[in-house]
């Protein structure tokens, strides 16, 4: 049911009584009006019309009457109405001084004019005319949204949620933008308060958005994603991520600056913070292009396909720490940017990276740019 606004085409009611002519020049037939809002999902827009004899004289045979607008039809009335030509007419019926009388009037959009919006002009006929006006654009329902969650999430872990945008128009939704915050504990890798602006969804279409979120603490984390419609409708929803303290730590590091051509040390750190055994823990350390493998402790695998080292590290009692070192060449100069990668029971993967600027010799630094 339409709710909100209301611009565009006009319809007029009058409220049209007898009057005596002894009947004082500032009596009026008041008309008051309002948009009502309902949890009906279709495209109607409901209007109270409300009468109110502010005379000290009663008004017999008050008629109240509406053209027909543009765009739209009269689908339902609390008073039932009579057509005269190309207008809608009310009969109120004789209202006593002060009294007033109050009906609804329920508009539809036609089919092929879905988009024009809906001018509502009412005016009361006395001595004195006066006017109300309401408006509110043609209806746009809000968006319908629907959010993945993952069950469960680790504290530092990367989560993804999938947000489902459906339009239940009967016609495109237009400049749609999603925006998204979050409570303590929980945040994204470009901040707490995101906006991303989607542009057109057709009928019926639905459009479905990943979004990481990292819990930074464990517990219930809340977040909230909001859709809006052009200036129009909006649709707001809560989600709930359950995460975990962080079973693992891995820490990683290399020297920050090293020369072309020369050994660099990374260094691997892993402990299990959990109170339970994590099984099957594996550490996969990505090597960029530019950096060379040369050598590898603890039994670490190289894979030449991949220039990735695997080491299965296995069962790590509570509190449990390991180490490993690994080796590289330094082989293309500027920034090397190595990804280190650890899971239990092939889940729960985390990643972090460390990066190695690799300084040119003395003699490339010579070399101009563009020659062989």
């Amino acid at each position: 049911m339409r709710m909100g606004r209301i611009s565009g085409a006009c319809i007029m009611l009058a409220a049209v009584f007898g009057c005596p002519l002894s009947l004082r020049a500032d009596a009026i037939i008041e008309v008051q009006q309002r948009i009502i809002e309902t949890e009906d999902n279709d495209d109607t827009t409901t209007i109270a019309v409300r009468i109110l004899n502010r005379t000290s004289q009663p008004a017999d045979e008050v008629q109240v009457f509406a053209p027909t607008p543009r765009g739209y039809r009269l689908k339902a009335a609390s008073i039932l109405p009579t057509r005269d030509a190309e207008r809608y007419v009310w009969t109120v019926g004789a209202l006593k001084a002060g009294e007033a009388r109050e009906f609804r009037l329920q508009w539809e959009p036609l089919p092929d004019l879905a988009d024009v919006p809906l001018k509502v002009s009412l005016r009361a006929v006395s001595r004195i005319n006066t006017d109300s006006v309401i408006e509110a654009p043609a209806r746009q329902h809000a968006a319908r949204i629907t959010i993945v969650a993952p069950e469960n999430a680790t504290v530092g872990v990367p989560a993804t949620l999938r947000i489902g945008i459906a339009n239940v128009n009967n016609r495109p939704a237009r400049d749609v933008v999603l925006q998204a915050s979050f409570a303590t504990g929980l945040t994204h890798a470009l901040g707490k308060e995101l906006e991303n602006p989607l542009g057109t969804i057709e009928p019926g279409q639905t459009r479905t958005i990943p979004l990481e979120v990292i819990p930074t603490q464990y517990g219930e984390l809340r977040g909230k994603v909001r859709v809006q419609i052009g200036q129009g409708a909006v649709t707001e929803r809560e989600f709930l991520i359950q995460a975990r303290p962080t079973r693992l730590t891995l820490q990683v590091s290399a020297q920050a600056q090293v020369p072309l051509r020369s050994p660099t040390l990374v260094t691997f750190h892993v402990q299990n913070n959990a109170s339970e055994l994590n099984k099957r823990v594996r550490l996969v350390a990505q090597l960029p292009a530019g950096l060379g493998f040369a050598s590898a402790s603890d039994g670490g695998q190289h894979v030449a396909d991949g220039n990735c080292i695997i080491w299965d590290v296995g069962d790590l009692k509570p509190n449990d720490q390991r180490s490993f070192k690994l080796v590289v060449m330094a082989q293309t100069a500027g920034e090397q940017k190595l990804t280190a990668i650890m899971s239990a029971d092939a889940r729960d993967a985390q990643s972090h990276s460390v990066s190695v600027q690799v300084q040119p010799s003395s003699t490339e630094s010579l070399i101009p740019k563009g020659r062989p």
